[in-house]
Order: structure tokens, then sequence, then C-alpha cells
């Protein structure tokens, strides 16, 4: 015959064990809104007490079977390999995402090159050295309708250098906050293995210093936490991460650690100025190239110069500095085609200087403008951020459409002409303009690094379309792996979240198994008091 209150002990058991699932329950439905919390469980089992000796047989142990429900403890439901499937896929959803962002950014800084903005402002050049030649090349308000749309198109062209330069000194400034929030987490994550570690060390010591690792019962509301910041670190760059034995994790960045339990590295954003390039290394000055992930991102959009890209922390990606470089060589090529045209049809070789567009004068450390040799001004090169029309050109409206000839009848006089021997003078011709049209449609290479041949129409456009499609590349790279990702967090939220209807359903289970085990309890006690009060008594 069993002991007595064995039965009773069974009950309370089975109490208790329903009352913390109802609990548990009860903790999930109020922490369903609680962004990272992992639903749990109450991890039980049916209780087996060995006490097995020489002198029992197998029913003599039939008295203690029965003993009723054990728990070991409470657990997340949480699948690892999701977790890492979604880490691997978010930074690249994270630098996509950047990188369209700032696409579009230069495109809008641009003007949309190809609608109303530079290529718009080419076709009003031709149309009105058309004009012009076809009418009266001698008329100073006609002439000036050439020149005025010279002007507009060097404006343009400061605009957009400008413009540039503020969208390259604003994403410098937002890699370098990205860097600081990055270096933010791997502190907070670091704070986090060492309370897990701390709480760990209370229950799991025998398994940590065996190196069995510690089990799945540990500080789940730490553990939370610290997978919340762990997806966060996983959008600035591609992270691996690994379970250590005491409980903390060991954390890589582009193949370096950067988080080993309590020790870290640091992200160091190098200055700007002095690379002429973003540079990152570790607080080790291990060299730090991100393969995916925000900081990639802005990276990539910094330091991405296509074609014109020298030097090691240079890249092929077209990102601003490219359309810095290719706007400057845009424009030097665009001085060379004026220039060239306009002294290209003299009839005689002439010294005055027949330029219609120039860069700003060169100017050294002080300010002061530069000189040469011969006490006269050096001029810059040609950029987009100092093309302008020559002071002659706007002191002389006619000086575009004019070639010269001997003036034998008056070879004295040099206010109009240039010295050659003898004095010439300007021949306005309508023709010499028709020059200009004919060398703005014909094909030519564009651009330092040879971009592109064809005419300055072709290549505005090739301009416009090459920033499309950059722009619906990352878009489209974005859109299947945020696809991807949302179907990873589908997944984690089917297995990790708290779903209302489970849990209700799982409440009015675990209240029948409360109230049925109450039942038990009431049954038993009713038996014991016959047992106790009432056997023996026959006949009394």
């Amino acid at each position: 015959m069993r002991s007595s209150f064995l039965g009773l002990e069974v009950s309370k058991r089975s109490i208790q064990m329903a009352q913390k699932a109802l609990d548990i329950t009860g903790n999930n439905m109020g922490n369903a809104g609680v962004k990272g919390f992992t639903r749990q469980r109450i991890d039980t089992t049916s209780l087996y007490l060995n006490s097995f000796t020489y002198w029992q047989t197998p029913l003599s142990k039939l008295s203690l079977a029965g003993q009723g429900v054990y728990a070991f403890g409470v657990s997340q439901i949480r699948n690892d390999y999701i977790d890492k499937r979604y880490r691997d896929m978010v930074c690249y959803a994270s630098e996509y995402d950047t990188k369209a962002k700032i696409l579009k950014e230069i495109e809008t800084s641009l003007d949309n090159i190809d609608n109303f903005g530079l290529l718009a402002a080419f076709d009003q050049l031709k149309s009105a050295l058309q004009q012009v030649s076809l009418s009266t090349p001698d008329a100073k308000e006609m002439c000036s309708l050439v020149r005025n749309e010279a002007v507009n198109i060097c404006s343009m062209l400061r605009s957009y250098s400008a413009e540039l330069d503020r969208l390259l000194e604003n994403n410098i400034v937002e890699l370098k906050t990205s860097v600081d929030n990055a270096n933010s987490l791997i502190d907070k994550i670091v704070q986090y293995n060492k309370s897990i570690v701390n709480e760990y060390a209370s229950t799991d010591y025998a398994r940590i210093a065996s190196g069995q690792g510690v089990s799945e019962y540990g500080p789940l509301e730490l553990l939370d936490q610290r997978n919340v910041l762990l997806d966060e670190l996983a959008e600035y760059g591609d992270i691996q991460v690994f379970q250590n034995v005491d409980g903390s994790v060991r954390v890589t960045m582009g193949g370096v650690t950067i988080i080993d339990g309590d020790k870290n590295e640091k992200i160091v954003l190098k200055s700007y100025e002095d690379y002429n390039a973003a540079v990152l290394t570790f607080s080790t000055g291990e060299t730090f190239r991100p393969l995916s992930g925000e900081i990639k991102a802005y990276v990539d959009m910094v330091n991405g110069h296509g074609p014109y890209a020298v030097g090691k922390y240079q890249n092929s990606e077209y990102g601003i500095p490219y359309y810095k470089d290719a706007l400057n060589a845009f424009a030097e090529d665009f001085a060379k085609l004026m220039n060239g045209v306009n002294a290209s049809h003299l009839d005689n070789p002439v010294t005055w200087d027949r330029g219609l567009i120039w860069g700003d004068f060169a100017y050294d450390i002080n300010g002061d403008i530069l000189l040469d040799i011969n006490g006269n001004q050096v001029k810059a090169a040609v950029s987009a951020a100092n093309i302008r029309v020559t002071d002659e050109w706007m002191a002389r409206e006619l000086m575009i459409g004019e070639t010269y000839k001997p003036d034998p009848d008056n070879p004295d006089d040099p206010e109009l002409g240039i010295w050659n021997g003898v004095w010439s003078v300007p021949n306005l011709q309508g023709s010499n303009l028709l020059r200009f049209v004919e060398a703005l449609e014909t094909d030519m290479n564009w651009g330092r690094a040879s971009d592109f041949n064809g005419t300055v129409f072709n290549y505005l456009q090739f301009l416009s379309n090459r920033m499309g499609q950059g722009i619906n590349f990352v878009e489209n790279q974005y859109d299947i792996v945020v696809d991807t990702v949302n179907t990873l967090l589908d997944n984690r939220d089917s297995i990790s979240a708290v779903s209302d209807t489970e849990e209700g359903i799982n409440m009015m289970t675990y209240q029948k198994w409360y109230n049925a085990s109450a039942r038990i309890m009431t049954t038993l006690d009713e038996a014991l008091d016959v047992v106790i009060n009432r056997m023996g008594r026959v006949g009394l």
C-alpha cells in the first residue's frame, strides 16, 4: 500500500504546473506587443522516482508509480537558423534601400538632366545658333541670345556641382552617424553579454565549467533584448553570430571579430579630407571593408568614382563623385568644343584670345590670384564648379560670329582689328555659327576616361540613362531581397511571435488541467477521510 499522502503530492504538483502554465500563457499575451519578445513555454515531463534496492521486486515498486508531473523550466520557442538567415539578408535590404535613396538625391540634384535640365539647355543653345545664323548674325540682340544660353549652361553646371558637393558632405555626415550607431549597438550588446553571463553563472556553473555550454533555461528577457540589438546591428553590416559556452556571443563583421564576450572593437571613420575618400578601420587599425549593409552603401556612394577611380580607396561604383567627375570632364570638353570651333575658322593665324568659355583664376593658399612669370593672371582648369563665359565674349556679343580678313584700306587703325603684319578687321558670317551647330551634332569622346563617344545630346542622355538604370537596379534588388526578408520574418513570427488564438486555446486547456487536478485533490481528500475516519469502525 502506498503512503497516504502520495496522491495528494501528485495532485499538488499537477495544480502547480497547471498554474505556472497559466502564468506563462498570461505573460505571453501581456508581452504580445513588445518588440523582440519571444513566445515562452513551460517544459514538463512525467516524474520518475528511482528507489530500487537489491531486496525490491518489480511488484514492490508498483507503489512508487505515478509520481505526477515535473517542470524542467521555462524556455523560448525560437529557431536559430531563421535568425541567421534573417541577419544574412537584412543587411542587403538596408544596403539597397540606402543606395536607392542616395541615387534619387543625385537625380534630384542634377535636375533630371534629360527632361528640363542640361539637355534642354543645349537644345536651346542649338536653336539659338540656328536662329541667329539664318537671320542677321551682325545684330547684337540676336547674338546675345547665343551668349545668354551659354551663360545659362555654365550657371547650371556650377549649380549642379554645388548641389553634388552639398550632397557629398551630407552623406559623409550620414556615414558618420551610421558608424556611431553601429558602435553604440556594439557597446550595448557587450553589456548584455555581461549580464547574461552573470545570470547563467548562478544556474549553469557546472555545465559551463565542463564546456557543455549553457542550458536553454536562462534569462529569456535579456536574450530577447540582445537578439533585438543583433538584428539592428545586422542592418549596418554583414555579421555572423556565434554562441560562447558561457552564454555570451561572438560577433564578426566583415570577417573581423568585433564582439567576443565582454571584449569589442569599434569602427573608426578617418577624416575624409585626409584621403579624399571615406576610409574605415577598426580600433585595432585593421582595415574595415564591409561586404554589405548600410555602412557599405554610404561608402560606395561616397567613394564611387566609376571609371574615374584612382588609388586604393576610391571604388568603381557610380556614386556621387562619379557624377562630379563626369560633370567636370563635361565642362572641360564643352569649353574645348566652343573655344576650338571659335578659333578653327580664322582666315589667318592670330594672337588675340578667341576663348568663349574658361574656368576661374587660380589662387594660392592665401586666396590671392596666382600670376605667371610675366605677371599675367593664371587661369585654373575648367570644371563644373568654375566654368564661365569669358570676359571678352561678355563684352562683345558678336565675337562668336566673327572671322577676320586683312584691311589694306586702314592698316593703322587697331580699334577693331588684329595685328598680323597688317591690321585685320572682323567679318561677320552666319556660316560661322553653323559650325557650332555642326560641332554639337558631331560624335566625340566625352570624359577624361573616354566614358562615352557620341554627340553632346547623346552623352547627356547617356548620363541620365546610367542614373536611371542605377536606380532601377538597386530598387529591383531591394524588392527581391525585402521579399525574402519579409518571408523570413513571417516564418520567425509563426514560430516565435505570440498568437492570441493559440494562447487563448492554451489558456482554456491549462484551465481545464487546473480544474481537473483540483477535482482529483478533492477526490483524494475524500478517500483519505474514509481511511482516517471510517476504516475500522464497523459496528460502532
